[in-house]
């Protein structure tokens, strides 16, 4: 962008964020205003990001006005403002909102501007508060290839803090676009937003996928130059699927490609941020069902019958052991969990294991050698898994007592423990085990 160009821009910006504030002397007719006090005009506008081609009504935007001390003066909705309001001379702010509160995930657009302006003794003033959006548009969008290759996912977006979104697809139906989430970013916080997917195909691959996407990455910088992802901002994110040559294996094997697009409201284009990470090449079709391990022949998940009994414990299985073989000696075992309605997550976000989570936003927690799953073993008088052992088994139906008090899993839904496990020579394999639980 040529240098006139970014001063053009600037000044605009300039514009909508300061008070377009200017003054006219009382005519001699206009005896509404005594002495020690002034009046002001006001106007509220909705500045509305290039992404977005809808206009924003401001009518039902509540209007409050304070004083120097922040003292509420006066409080009106913008379609019953008057001509006119009269104050006392002095300086003051107005701010004025979407009416609904502000929160972290949104279905919805908020906007929130303010201005400072002086009241002057018998002159008229005139103020524009310009509301801009306070959150970040985020879409997913599925295109042909991608529905016809994979039969489910799951896929979570991670902006470092406690709220991820998650977006399941369990083959039911057509996968059609999810609505767009507007989230808010804490200004100046996020510079980074975190992919994952879990997916498997129809042929019954299973892959998974991180990528991490910076907006300072992006391939242009627009006249703002932040670094930080913030309100008015969009981003597109599209999956697509491609074939790439895998000269270690001969093989052609699907990967997942993502394409992520950022706009932001000084922008009428697009601009794209590149990927982060590496993708991880899916493995050989399953053999067994969806709970299999998948990936190296040197390290052997093999799990028991996916789990599935009633709130009250019918059915619930005494045992559900994944026996994990490694020849060549464990070195990592990985667990993360994916909880099957809100009140497991809301017990996963405390439920850490020497400092490590195991949320699926996060790296998971590693039990080999882990102390305080030692701990939580030694009450069924089992034991941890040690480096270098060349077979164990993970006794998941250890976790049962954590689900069993939050009830059924939600319609659609299950408790999903992924488990990646690595041995020495770095041969690498994972699978999943789901747990459902309905009413009774």
């Amino acid at each position: 962008m040529k240098l006139h160009q970014y001063m053009v821009l600037g000044a605009a910006l300039c514009m909508g964020l300061v008070a377009c504030e200017t003054r006219e002397s009382l005519t001699e007719n206009d005896y509404t205003l005594v002495e020690g006090t002034g009046a002001l005009t006001l106007r509220v506008d909705a500045k509305e990001p290039v992404s977005t081609k809808a206009g924003v009504s401001t009518s039902n935007f509540p209007v409050v006005i304070l004083n120097e001390k922040g003292e509420v003066v006066k409080e009106y909705v913008v379609k019953n403002l008057p001509e006119k309001v009269s104050l006392e001379i002095g300086k003051y702010k107005v701010e004025a909102n979407s009416p609904f509160e502000l929160e972290k995930v949104m279905d919805y657009a908020y906007y929130a501007g303010n201005t400072d302006f002086t009241i002057i003794n018998q002159v008229v003033s005139q103020a524009v508060v310009t509301c801009k959006r306070q959150n970040c548009r985020i879409s997913l969008n599925y295109d042909n290839d991608f529905r016809s290759t994979f039969k489910s996912w799951t896929i979570t977006l991670n902006d470092g803090s406690e709220s991820v979104l998650s977006y399941t697809y369990d083959g039911t139906g057509f996968a059609s676009n999810p609505a767009d989430v507007y989230w808010y970013f804490e200004p100046n916080t996020v510079g980074k937003i975190n992919v994952h997917i879990d997916a498997v195909t129809k042929d019954g691959q299973r892959i998974s996928d991180d990528r991490a996407y910076v907006k300072a990455d992006a391939t242009q910088k627009y006249d703002d130059d932040n670094v930080y992802f913030a309100g008015g901002d969009a981003l597109d994110i599209n999956f697509t699927v491609a074939v790439i040559d895998m000269p270690t294996e001969g093989d052609l094997s699907d990967i997942i490609i993502l394409d992520v697009n950022l706009w932001t409201e000084s922008s009428s284009e697009s601009v794209t941020i590149p990927v982060e990470d590496e993708v991880i090449i899916p493995s050989e079709p399953e053999e067994g069902g969806d709970n299999e391990g998948t990936g190296s022949d040197d390290v052997q998940l093999t799990f028991p019958a996916n789990a599935n009994y009633g709130s009250k414990g019918t059915g619930m299985p005494t045992t559900a052991d994944v026996n994990i073989k490694t020849p060549k000696g464990l070195d990592k075992m990985i667990v993360k969990i994916k909880g099957g309605n809100d009140a497991f997550d809301k017990i996963l976000i405390d439920l850490t294991m020497d400092g490590q989570s195991f949320l699926m936003s996060g790296d998971g927690v590693d039990v080999v050698g882990n102390s305080q799953f030692q701990e939580l073993l030694s009450n069924f008088s089992l034991s941890a898994p040690q480096k270098g052992v060349t077979e164990y088994n993970f006794p998941i139906a250890v976790f049962f007592t954590f689900l069993n008090v939050t009830g059924a899993t939600d319609a659609g839904k299950a408790h999903e423990f992924h488990i990646s496990v690595k041995d020495k020579e770095g041969n690498a394999n994972s699978g999943i085990y789901k747990v459902t639980i309905y009413e009774e």
